[in-house]
């Protein structure tokens, strides 16, 4: 069995150290769910710390569907956690396809908005900052069934 070099394990950690700020730049946001509608809207209070009161609606808006689409809403007192719409990598890879002009300045994602606005309370993990919080509600159900009907996921009907 060969043994890496010195020089190997210092480039290869060096590599791996390197990628980290940058996976992590691509979710600054946070989010804290407020409720789950039985009509299938979901509302989050979301912010984004680095942004501060530079970070504007749109922007929350699209946060609030990628959290959907791709993180999933964490279990709180006020809300049961639910798995991500896009559950494996063929599904992130098929949205990715089409992501771009999903989230274009008068694209799709703009349907799946119920209704947007500044906060005012703060959530206790924010604090006293200075942010720009938003409430935003997702149409989950038609976002989902939009999903379907681009083929990225299973449409909802499938295995009745």
């Amino acid at each position: 069995m060969k043994l890496l070099s010195r020089k190997q394990i210092t480039v290869i950690t060096f590599l791996f150290l390197a990628s980290i700020p940058f996976a992590q730049s691509q979710n600054l946001y946070q989010n804290e769910c407020t409720e789950i509608g039985n009509d299938g809207h979901i509302t989050l209070k979301i912010w984004n710390p680095d942004k501060g009161k530079r970070y504007k609606i749109d922007d929350a808006q699209k946060d609030a569907i990628r959290v959907i689409l791709f993180n999933g809403i964490a279990s709180n007192e006020k809300c049961i956690g639910q798995k991500p719409l896009l559950q494996n990598e063929k599904e992130k890879t098929n949205f990715e396809k089409i992501s771009k002009d999903f989230f274009k300045t008068k694209g799709n994602w703009q349907t799946y908005i119920h209704s947007s606005n500044l906060e005012n309370a703060i959530p206790d993990k924010v604090g006293e900052k200075n942010w720009n919080l938003y409430q935003i509600t997702v149409n989950k159900t038609m976002l989902k069934k939009y999903l379907g009907e681009q083929e990225i996921i299973k449409p909802i009907n499938t295995g009745f």
